[in-house]
């Protein structure tokens, strides 16, 4: 079998935080025990359905849904397979695959059998979290669409001379506030996660302004002292 080189994945520079695509993720924060329905939709369409119980039953404080491999035909997504989270615990959408713009919603279930709405990706909103992995070295900016508010991230290039066994690292976390980001400049290495921590309803988009095609054009790098992407929600947890 031949090694699949994921192209869209390699020459993406523009996200939005509404869109759930290669190379990012969204996580919303169940915080109520409850049966919660979830569906997924591309360009208005409705993809897939999932159910998720929250329950104080289990342990698990993270459900992941990767969204690789969704038909245009609706149905039950994993359907075969029980998703549960604690209360407290976050759900995560991503595409490990294709770069398609698919949005999400979650509705939970009263007991007068109506629906309640919880997470609507188009809109993020308190605890929710973004992140996005950038490849290509150079200049972005993020905009937060609300109130218009920037926010400089510049992707260096790695430096040579840090011994290769050294350990990556972690994500880099911004606040994104009411009043807009809690940082005005960011810096991270390609690969380095950037989670945006939202704290009112927001909409992010980041998209590169100026690529670094040369080292030259670039200092060197400052690693993260942060902990890594899979300590990243704990991270947050302990933010509280």
């Amino acid at each position: 079998m031949k090694p699949f080189i994921n192209r869209s994945a390699i020459h993406k520079t523009k996200f939005r935080s509404d869109e759930v695509s290669v190379l990012a993720y969204t996580a919303h924060l169940l915080k109520e025990e409850g049966a919660y329905s979830g569906s997924i939709f591309r360009k208005g369409e409705l993809l897939k359905t999932f159910e998720i119980n929250c329950t104080s039953q289990t342990n698990d404080q993270q459900v992941n849904i990767d969204l690789a491999g969704l038909k245009s035909d609706t149905g039950s997504l994993l359907s075969d397979q029980k998703l549960e989270v604690s209360p407290n615990g976050y759900v995560m959408f991503y595409d490990s695959v294709a770069d398609d713009a698919y949005q999400v919603r979650v509705e939970k279930s009263l007991k007068n059998q109506k629906l309640k709405k919880e997470f609507e990706s188009k809109q993020l909103d308190n605890d929710d979290l973004y992140s996005v992995i950038l490849l290509r070295p150079g200049e972005y900016t993020g905009t937060e669409m609300k109130n218009k508010s920037n926010l400089k991230i510049t992707v260096v290039y790695p430096d040579s001379s840090i011994k290769r066994k050294s350990r990556k690292p972690g994500p880099v976390t911004v606040n994104v506030e009411k009043k807009g980001f809690s940082e005005k400049t960011v810096e991270v290495m390609p690969g380095q996660p950037l989670v945006f921590h939202v704290k009112d309803k927001s909409l992010i988009q980041i998209e590169l302004k100026k690529p670094f095609d040369k080292k030259a054009e670039v200092k060197k790098p400052k690693l993260s002292k942060r902990k890594d992407i899979r300590r990243s929600i704990r991270m947050v947890r302990k933010q509280k």
